[in-house]
């Protein structure tokens, strides 16, 4: 047997209350009498030994303590456990990015204090048939149906919080259609509850446990070739509700050089741009943004242009003309001179040779 809500076990306490109510009570009655002659007689005399007296209690004592442990008991919900009357449950986990922010001030994200609710109000409970759904993009089903709580801690292990997005009223429409129509559902998210139809079921529990966090991240890149240099491009925004102070910094992981670096305020839900010229045209380049409280969108790489030169054949009735053209092809760096199977084809004729 176990009790649904075994905290209301330290009611049993008031029993005491009622016994010290009896056993204590000391009563004092006024008694009108016409004579103290009689007083005398009322002395205990003096004998020897212990004088054994029986404790009288009313029969109105056993029923109140009766009465009151049967509402402790109703209050506590006691259930006796087979596999057909646990409780059914389908605990919904929010798979996006945004669950693994941290604040400076606070180690813990959203994510380990939705693992911390878990283990401390749901898996340690054995009337719980526990039913794991990942809501990322698409409701995705973790492990089998009707777990344990120790089968589900284990399973939880694959809740990474690495989706894009996090379709949580898809998710709740997963359950509803695909569950028994009593379900329980509980949400783990970051976010205050969506007001949808799918969402306002009676037996569904939405738990928040997100803090407000700054965000700045790099929302755009670009590369293109110069010739003998690489242009690079990148946005910074901020998608807090306050200014932040953003300091990045564009570097080459390869040689370690910077050659951007930016300490400046944005404005909320505002954008900076920069564009720098990047001459280590074999190596990647990467941009990254220093202090911010969500890592998953702060560093972005570019990889090198896979270039691929350009087959070149010059044919015209002057060697000096030849000569300058075969000069300039090499001191773009983006062609190489053929003789045949050219891409392009430079001449001072109309005729195609």
């Amino acid at each position: 047997m176990f009790f649904l809500n075994y905290k209301a076990l330290w009611a049993t306490l008031t029993l005491i209350g009622f016994l010290g109510v009896y056993f204590f009570k000391r009563r004092s009655k006024d008694v009108k009498v016409s004579s103290l002659m009689f007083f005398s007689a009322l002395k205990t005399p003096a004998e020897g030994g212990q004088k054994l007296t029986t404790l009288q209690t009313p029969l109105i004592l056993f029923l109140e303590l009766l009465i009151v442990t049967l509402l402790i008991l109703s209050a506590a919900a006691p259930v006796m456990l087979d596999n057909n009357s646990k409780i059914p449950l389908a605990v919904i986990l929010d798979d996006s990015y945004s669950m693994t922010a941290t604040a400076k001030e606070d180690s813990k994200n959203a994510r380990h204090r939705g693992l911390e609710y878990l283990k401390n109000n749901i898996l340690n409970k054995q009337y719980y048939r526990i039913n794991l759904i990942k809501g990322g993009s698409y409701p995705e089903l973790i492990g089998r149906h009707d777990m344990t709580g120790a089968e589900a801690g284990v399973y939880l292990d694959n809740w990474r919080c690495t989706s894009k997005s996090a379709d949580l009223v898809s998710a709740v429409r997963f359950v509803k259609e695909a569950f028994d129509k009593h379900i329980q559902v509980l949400v783990i998210t970051d976010t205050p509850a969506e007001t949808d139809s799918d969402t306002q079921m009676a037996k569904l529990n939405w738990l928040a446990f997100g803090k407000p966090v700054n965000n700045l991240a790099i929302t755009g890149a670009n590369r293109y070739s110069l010739g003998k240099t690489d242009r690079c491009f990148f946005e910074y925004t901020n998608f807090s509700d306050t200014p932040v102070n953003l300091h990045a910094i564009v570097k080459s992981p390869e040689s370690n050089k910077v050659y951007d670096e930016i300490k400046t305020q944005i404005q909320p839900m505002s954008v900076r741009r920069s564009i720098i010229n990047f001459p280590e045209q074999n190596s990647e380049i990467c941009a990254e943004i220093l202090a911010d409280d969500f890592l998953a969108d702060n560093k972005l790489c570019l990889p090198s242009i896979k270039r691929e030169k350009v087959k070149v054949r010059i044919k015209t009735n002057s060697k000096y003309l030849d000569s300058l053209l075969k000069k300039t092809v090499e001191a773009l760096g983006t062609g190489v001179l053929v003789e045949k199977d050219e891409k392009i084809l430079i001449t001072d004729t109309q005729e195609i040779i």
